[in-house]
């Protein structure tokens, strides 16, 4: 199909794209053809920005490629800012807007993903003007996590702006760990706030009235145990884990059956529940939307939602210096050096630097490098232990998951199983164990200490050489008051992943706490994850099926 204003002469262009599964450290620009426009809807775009989601760095390292395998090159992004300079035949007829050399944004489809590139092409129906108030760099952070937040209402900080002044809701209310409320003044205006609740502290149950609410989006699996909170009639929209039922199907049509079958039966169960409330429960799938950017525009351009500091979520623009792009990508926005520098560790890791800086100074600001899969199950240890094992899941199976380990590695890992157990009780099953931080105690040190008393019962579960005097050496290093270990501190699924660099690793906490306590996070078994996760080791290297974790 003919194309209007086709594009200059060049036929290649730099991209991020990537031979194999790997981490962001492996990450290199190559040269591929340039898209070209082979569809009456389709437009090809000038890229002069791009953003990076986790989603993005998620499939890259091949986490979901049990059930969503991709073909490579992979081209990694979805979310850009550039200009068109070609169309299809059609692209007018479905929106007079977009001609060559109009400025635009989106949230590319996925047939189209890699927007980290030079160029690339989208559709009519997913593509929008422009945002005039902001610049391409800021445009470019807006697509995926706005769509998401307009198709269920709120999200994070831009939800709570939206909620409050585009749906004018006539009641707010947020959960956050003590730590983010310390910081809450600098995410938000706190007036759009009518309610507060320290989670760590509080249980949402006792302090949201019964009944109460008409609509609540779920960003971390903690809906289910919230029903009590719902008015009959309500919505339950959640984004946490994966889909379930026609989405599912349409959305990964490349899914395994049985996988696809053991993740409807999850999403029923949730359903039954929250039908026993008169309760509608839903999960989001992000859909392109042009219609839905160009109501993001006009929002934007009229001050309703503003971009956010990548660090504190200070609310701001580049327009008036409240927000200054970051000094190594020129992308991710900030409002002062030092939340660029609190916030670097993360972002070098979850944004491919270098592969920004060629995406917005040209292709002869990166040269390629080899890319190298990764392996989830063989070589260095992960972060934050001294020693690998081989093949974990095999390990949890024949419950010897902690033998053959250094001891100090044993000793973290049964505090961070209790500290995840202590947080899955409280979120997915609306209950605190008194001797626990959730359940008002200083610290953890009682709870802990029944824990590993049971844990000693299962035989066999523990290394050969434990005996009562490692038990009061593990003791002693959770009742300190400070490092990652303490007792004290509650810890959340990101938190592990973050400290040890592994995706799985949760998981592998949750399965070694269902042999201590006889039973699930949240009721629900998990042999089926291990015998699956079994199957994967013993085939191809890293693969692994971490979403099926229940946060």
């Amino acid at each position: 199909m003919p194309d209007k204003n086709s594009s200059a002469q060049n036929t290649t262009m730099k991209s991020l794209a990537i031979s194999d599964y790997c981490k962001p450290d492996k990450y290199a620009m190559t040269t591929l053809p340039i898209p070209k426009v082979n569809e009456p809807d389709q437009l090809l775009i000038k890229v002069h920005a791009a953003s990076i989601n986790p989603v993005d760095v998620q499939v890259a390292s091949g986490m979901a490629k049990a059930f969503w395998p991709q073909p490579f090159p992979y081209k990694i992004g979805y979310d850009l800012s550039g200009t068109v300079v070609a169309i299809g035949s059609a692209v007018t007829q479905t929106n007079p807007d977009l001609v060559p050399g109009t400025e635009v944004y989106t949230r590319l489809p996925e047939s189209s993903r890699g927007s980290v590139s030079e160029y690339a092409t989208s559709t009519a129906s997913t593509t929008a003007k422009k945002p005039q108030s902001i610049s391409h760099n800021e445009a470019a952070s807006i697509p995926l996590v706005s769509l998401t937040t307009l198709q269920t209402f709120d999200l994070a900080a831009i939800a709570i702006q939206v909620a409050k002044r585009v749906f004018n809701a006539g009641r707010v209310i947020t959960t956050l760990s003590t730590s983010k409320i310390a910081q809450l003044d600098t995410y938000l205006d706190k007036n759009l706030l009518d309610q507060i609740v320290d989670y760590t502290r509080e249980d949402p149950l006792k302090v949201i009235p019964p009944g109460s609410v008409d609509f609540m989006y779920d960003t971390m699996g903690h809906g289910v145990s919230l029903l009590p909170l719902m008015k009959k009639g309500g919505i339950i929209v959640t984004i946490s884990g994966l889909p379930f039922g026609p989405k599912l199907k349409s959305g990964m049509p490349e899914m395994p059956t049985a996988m696809r079958w053991i993740l409807n039966s999850i999403g029923g169960i949730n359903q039954f529940r929250a039908q026993r409330y008169g309760v509608t429960y839903l999960h989001l799938f992000i859909e392109p939307s042009a219609e839905d950017l160009k109501r993001l525009a006009t929002w934007i351009d009229e001050g309703k939602i503003k971009p956010v500091c990548a660090n504190c979520a200070k609310a701001g623009t580049t327009t008036d210096n409240t927000l200054q792009r970051c000094a190594k990508c020129k992308t991710t926005l900030y409002c002062s050096r030092d939340c660029q520098k609190s916030h670097w560790k993360t972002h070098k890791k979850a944004s491919a630097s270098d592969a920004a800086n060629a995406t917005s100074a040209g292709p002869s600001s990166s040269a390629a490098r080899s890319t190298a899969p990764s392996s989830a199950f063989r070589g260095p240890p992960p972060k934050g232990l001294t020693a690998a094992i081989d093949k974990p899941f095999h390990r949890l199976n024949d419950k010897t998951w902690l033998h053959n380990r250094p001891e100090q590695d044993v000793y973290k890992l049964l505090i961070d199983c209790y500290r995840l157990r202590m947080e899955d009780v409280y979120n997915l099953e609306g209950e605190a164990d008194e001797d626990s931080i959730y359940g008002g105690a200083a610290n953890g040190g009682r709870g802990f200490q029944r824990f590993l008393s049971l844990a000693q019962s299962r035989r066999g579960l523990l290394p050969s050489w434990w005996s009562e005097e490692k038990a009061s050496e593990c003791m002693r290093l959770g009742m300190r008051n400070s490092g990652w270990s303490s007792l004290s501190s509650a810890v959340e699924k990101s938190d592990i992943v973050e400290h040890f660099g592994d995706p799985v690793m949760p998981m592998q906490l949750r399965m070694l706490g269902e042999q201590v306590y006889g039973r699930g996070p949240g009721g629900q078994p998990g042999a089926g994850i291990v015998k699956m996760q079994m199957m994967m080791e013993g085939g191809e290297s890293g693969m692994h099926f971490s979403n099926m974790s229940l946060r």
